[in-house]
């Protein structure tokens, strides 16, 4: 896509932490330590990249789609959740490096991303064994 593309989800990445957080959005900042920690697990073999707009979309997926509901529905799930989800980053950026490996590329994107959680959402350990009735 460009620099001015990858520009544009550093700045979104940059600001959705302190945006969220004004705007009293519980779990923001979380979300991004979440996932940069699960990135430094992976350690990404070179020359393959992770782009910001990859990074954005797994932040704002974790954060909507994750510790948002579970915080509303089971809130003593929190604990154990903040605990496996780095692993759950590892899970899905290790699917997306699969998926751009065999396609002979080496940029992660946001798109590589939506399907690798497609793929490992059933897998994952935050969402396998989640009560959402409590």
């Amino acid at each position: 896509m460009g620099e001015r593309y990858d520009a544009y989800f550093r700045q979104r990445l940059a600001s959705f932490s302190t945006e969220r957080v004004a705007s009293r959005v519980p779990f923001a900042g979380e979300a991004e330590r979440i996932v940069v920690e699960g990135m430094q697990q992976l350690d990404l073999p070179s020359p393959y990249t992770i782009k910001p707009e990859a990074v954005y979309f797994l932040v704002v997926s974790l954060h909507e789609m994750i510790l948002g509901p579970v915080a509303s529905v089971n809130e003593q799930e929190l604990v154990r959740i903040r605990d496996v989800l780095p692993e759950d980053v590892v899970t899905i950026l290790s699917e997306a490096l699969r998926h751009v490996a065999a396609g002979n590329d080496t940029d992660i994107t946001g798109h590589d991303v939506a399907d690798a959680i497609s793929v490992t959402w059933p897998r994952l350990a935050s969402t396998s064994s989640i009560n959402w009735e409590e």
